[in-house]
């Protein structure tokens, strides 16, 4: 176990889309995390422990600078200053049982949500100033209107009010900027609010609980989906899913196969407890999902295959088709790699703004410039985030080669 650590903290070091600093920060966790790993040798195994937990939540605060900066350009900075009070918290416990796990993830899950509402203005600062501002306050007053229209009589529970509000409200903003509200992006979000809205309906309006189970899988998936590409915090991603993942199972426990309500006024369900002995529905939807994904997985493989049949040569058009808000790329300029992110396409203006990982806009580049950068191979697609989980990976994936 401490060669698998030793293997993990070798895959940051490599890891180009870390920036210099973050690198050096996360490998002085090294030591430390030897230690747990000698005292809890599965802990990378299990998803929950508070220690793995940790350190994915750090290795995704590590992105949070330009990979150029240095620590003298960033003195100041409060994800520094967080950074290394948490790598000393570490050292300053001389057994393990002292380290405050849980507080120190909740710290860093505060900092890294603190640093996604930096970067999310200063994205829409740059996608407003190619706007103008009026527009852009209409756009999300008719959100409002909208949210409140669908939603005009209904008694909300606060899970998903939590989530319109926090959450879809900004997902349909930022996709109305990029791509308009004449969109198919914009009915596809309208969509989603559409299907939210009638997967809370009162109970006896199912006629049994296939119905409303088998709407949950394509729901949570572009819920899901919707909020990673404003990159949004996974933290807190799970929790609004949880969140309504209690509720729908709350629904469902009281919808009978003959469409008649039960009555659960004595059960657990009176006290607001999700209804976790119900191991049939957690089945049942994961059978569905799993064959959504299997559907999703042949349509993919026959697209391949078609792409693998198709003229090597694309067009500008072809190109920019994928190319869409939330992209990550990155740019090779002619003294060094900068990592980028499409922070939105204004196709009334046929440019793209780019924003780098603090949020900070880099450059406006016209579709055409776009098309050629990327079919020259100076600006190249890349994979955001998941710094942990894709070392792992890899680390798991070399070991299981070698045997």
């Amino acid at each position: 176990t401490a060669r698998l650590v030793k293997a993990l903290f070798s895959e940051f070091l490599l890891d180009e889309s870390l920036p210099q600093l973050g690198r050096v920060l996360l490998v002085m966790l090294q030591l430390p995390y030897t230690r747990i790993a000698l005292a809890e040798p599965d802990f990378l195994e299990t998803d929950s422990h508070p220690a793995r937990m940790l350190l994915g939540q750090l290795s995704e605060l590590a992105l949070s600078w330009d990979v150029a900066a240095d620590e003298t350009q960033i003195a100041d900075d409060p994800v520094l200053e967080q950074f290394r009070r948490i790598v000393q918290r570490f050292y300053e416990a001389e057994h393990l049982y002292l380290i405050p796990f849980t507080d120190l993830l909740f710290a860093a899950v505060l900092c890294t949500e603190e640093q996604r509402q930096k970067n999310a203005r200063s994205t829409e600062q740059a996608i407003t100033s190619a706007m103008s501002a009026s527009s852009s306050d209409q756009l999300r007053q008719s959100i409002s209107q909208l949210l409140a229209q669908k939603t005009e009589g209904m008694s909300l529970p606060k899970a998903v009010q939590r989530l319109l509000d926090d959450a879809w409200a900004h997902v349909m903003y930022v996709n109305a900027l990029a791509y308009g509200v004449e969109s198919e992006m914009w009915r596809q979000d309208e969509a989603v609010v559409n299907a939210l809205l009638a997967s809370i309906a009162a109970p006896e309006t199912f006629n049994n609980r296939e119905q409303l189970i088998s709407m949950l899988p394509s729901l949570l998936t572009a819920l899901r989906s919707g909020m990673y590409s404003i990159e949004l915090n996974s933290t807190l991603i799970h929790q609004l899913l949880s969140d309504l993942e209690v509720l729908h199972k709350t629904i469902i426990i009281q919808i009978s196969d003959s469409g008649q309500l039960i009555d659960f006024s004595a059960s657990a369900l009176s006290q607001q407890q999700a209804p976790s002995a119900l191991p049939f529905i957690d089945a049942r939807i994961e059978a569905l999902a799993a064959e959504q994904t299997a559907a999703a997985e042949v349509a993919h493989d026959e697209g391949e295959i078609a792409e693998q049949q198709a003229p090597e040569s694309l067009d500008a058009e072809d190109i920019l088709s994928r190319i869409g808000q939330g992209v990550w790329l990155d740019w090779h300029r002619s003294d060094h790699k900068e990592r980028c992110q499409v922070a939105a396409h204004i196709k009334h203006a046929k440019k793209y703004i780019l924003t780098n990982s603090g949020g900070r806009k880099i450059a406006d580049v016209e579709e055409d410039l776009m098309a050629q950068l990327l079919a020259s191979g100076e600006m190249m697609l890349a994979e955001p985030g998941q710094v942990f989980e894709k070392a792992l990976e890899s680390v798991i994936g070399g070991i299981r080669s070698t045997r």
